[in-house]
């Protein structure tokens, strides 16, 4: 058993120290220190409204962690809000250490009410799925970061199909739809790997081109017996690995990233195919209309190629 280490643990009065040395130190403040803010002490609150007015009262008691809460009532009432104790930071944003001299405090916190929240919206529904609940313009820097929206995008796909066609959704549906694992990038490179497909079907051996029908007829369910779904897996590692091969420009290797990953923030692969087909400048020598997909069925290819031989399982039904 190893000795016991005494150690010094210092604070300012902007919280613990991080990091030191012999002439600077770095301490982190944060609202989970705020009086009031153990985690979840909110739900007390939550837990006890019978209606919109009593929930709504409650939202400013949950502080930490910050949530997206969603609101059904009896009545057929739904709303959400997005709530937690958020900073107002005037002169500078909190995404780097600042100077501890005074000039840069907090000037309180941003009202509940000014936090993004509705109440039986216009859709009908409500659908969150940890992605960016702030609309475009929205005055408060309450965060810089968020997943990619594919899940929120599903949901809301499904919800909307339910919604023209009447269809009344149950316990089992909704069961369905928090284990469903349909894989929007995975339909938005179909299409992508389909009008390329469709430019050169002759391209590459026949057992690539085998590949790509089958890729081609899949319906995007990551499931865990479908051979499609492990080659999609493939290729899409493959496409974060190496998307400048055909070029080798850096530039390219961070646009098909974007366009994997869907970082533009912009929803859809497709949107951010369409500004690396704009770019003719990106790779000059494939110039032409359609340049990324080409090389995205060139990157399925090396992808065949690499994996050729390996078992993959049986061919998925279609």
């Amino acid at each position: 058993m190893p000795p016991a280490v005494e150690i010094d643990l210092k604070f300012t009065r902007h919280g613990p120290v991080l990091w030191e040395d012999k002439s600077r130190a770095l301490a982190l403040r944060w609202v989970g220190a705020e009086p009031g803010t153990a985690g979840y002490l909110g739900s007390l609150a939550v837990d006890r409204a019978r209606n919109w007015s009593e929930f709504e009262a409650a939202m400013p008691r949950w502080k930490v962690p910050a949530e997206n809460i969603v609101y059904a009532d009896r009545d057929g009432n739904i709303g959400e809000h997005s709530t937690a104790l958020a900073p107002l930071r005037t002169n500078w944003t909190g995404l780097l250490p600042v100077p501890g001299n005074g000039a840069y405090e907090w000037s309180g916190f941003v009202p509940n009410q000014a936090l993004p929240h509705s109440y039986n919206p216009s859709e009908k529904f409500v659908a969150t799925a940890n992605n960016r609940m702030t609309p475009n313009g929205y005055p408060f820097a309450v965060g810089f970061e968020w997943p990619e929206p594919n899940r929120y995008r599903r949901i809301k796909e499904v919800l909307e199909k339910a919604k023209s066609t009447g269809q009344k959704l149950g316990v089992s549906d909704m069961e369905q739809l928090q284990t469903d694992v349909v894989a929007l990038p995975a339909r938005d490179l179909q299409r992508l790997l389909r009008d390329a497909a469709e430019r050169d079907h002759t391209a590459g051996p026949e057992s690539l081109r085998s590949i790509i029908q089958s890729l081609l007829r899949w319906d995007c369910a990551i499931q865990a017996d479908s051979t499609d779904a492990a080659v999609y897996e493939v290729w899409a590692m493959e496409l974060r690995r190496g998307g400048d091969r055909p070029c080798g420009s850096s530039i390219r290797t961070r646009k098909f990233r974007r366009i994997l990953a869907d970082e533009s923030g912009e929803g859809t692969i497709e949107s951010a195919g369409r500004r690396v087909r704009e770019q003719s400048h990106v790779c000059p020598r494939r110039a032409a209309p359609g340049v990324a997909w080409d090389s995205a069925l060139e990157a399925s290819g090396a992808t065949g190629t690499r994996y050729e031989g390996v078992d993959l399982g049986p061919t998925a039904p279609h």
